[in-house]
């Protein structure tokens, strides 16, 4: 590659930890390599996998030279990201998951606005494609404000300074919601930039729909246990935010204790979330809690999959 194009546009570490994926992971990298953008290396991190994820990486690698591969102890996706952070060689580092998607326009997109931005502008994201097991799609926007609600992770681009010179990492202690612990941490000392356009596809891959989510699977269970950790260490952030930010987070936590069957926990989380502020979708979940376990599923789910046919007929997209 010229000096130019070095010049021109910089280097981007596009950062995919991995989980026994040798099925799936070279198709992952594959899309990752398809950017426009011309100025890119590939780090594959492999989160201890049992399986031929490492050979299966490796023989690519032979055969493409911007992939570089390193495997880590298994220790959960905010270790894998965070060695990802440390070997990027790039100014800018774009995290996202093996089973999600940037599509091709996606860096041509967001490296123009994150190096226009001053020092303060830690990271870029975009709008998404939302694509369940059925195939169904709609499109999302997160929202950059107010900084309590803006969960930034998979599928946002950084500044590798706000890694290596302000000492800013994934808490690796959360094998569950890291994203939004690492966000209410870094949008305290970071502003974002928002591309209203649908940059990348994330998908929901449920692999067994009855074993996850009619049963108290061990999924629902780390919900219940990082969300619980998230709130405990962070709270009095939003108490300061305000009452709207205390009816978010607890609104969200009353959500997630009921999905893992905590339906006690889930209406006291709801109940401060009224407290603080109300609304109708507070006090309709918190009414559900008094009907069990799948009655509060079923009715989170229909009321889901109904906003979005919603959205998609009525808005064509969404702020989340």
């Amino acid at each position: 590659m010229s000096n130019k194009i070095s010049h021109t546009n910089p280097l981007v570490s596009i950062v995919i930890p991995t989980f026994n994926r040798a099925g799936k992971i070279k198709a992952s990298i594959n899309k990752a390599l398809s950017q426009n953008y011309p100025n890119i290396e590939i780090i594959v991190v492999d989160d201890g996998s049992a399986d031929e994820t490492e050979s299966v990486v490796t023989a690519f690698a032979r055969e493409e030279k911007r992939i570089r591969y390193f495997r880590i102890p298994n220790s959960g996706i905010s270790a894998a990201r965070n060695k990802g952070a440390i070997e990027a060689r790039g100014e800018f580092i774009t995290f996202i998951d093996d089973d999600d998607e940037l599509l091709p326009s996606y860096l041509e997109a967001v490296v123009p606005k994150i190096r226009a931005g001053s020092d303060k502008i830690g990271a870029v994201g975009s709008g998404f494609i939302l694509e369940d097991q059925s195939g169904f799609k709609s499109y999302s926007c997160p929202r950059a404000e107010p900084f309590w609600d803006c969960i930034v992770g998979s599928g946002w681009t950084f500044r590798r300074d706000v890694f290596i010179k302000t000492n800013l990492w994934f808490d690796e202690s959360f094998r569950g919601h890291e994203d939004s612990e690492f966000s209410i941490r870094f949008r305290q000392k970071y502003d974002v930039l928002v591309i209203d356009q649908p940059l990348r596809i994330y998908r929901m891959t449920f692999t067994n729909f009855k074993k996850k989510y009619l049963s108290l699977s061990s999924d629902r269970s780390r919900d219940y246990t990082y969300y619980k950790k998230f709130i405990e260490k962070h709270f009095e952030v939003f108490k300061k935010a305000g009452p709207d930010a205390v009816a978010m987070v607890t609104f969200r936590a009353g959500v997630f204790f009921g999905q893992s069957g905590r339906m006690g926990e889930s209406r006291d989380m709801l109940k401060t979330s009224l407290k603080s502020q109300f609304s109708l979708r507070a006090l309709l979940y918190f009414l559900f809690t008094f009907f069990g376990f799948r009655t509060f599923f079923w009715f989170d789910f229909f009321k889901n999959r109904t906003m979005r046919f919603l959205r998609v007929f009525f808005l064509n997209k969404s702020q989340i």
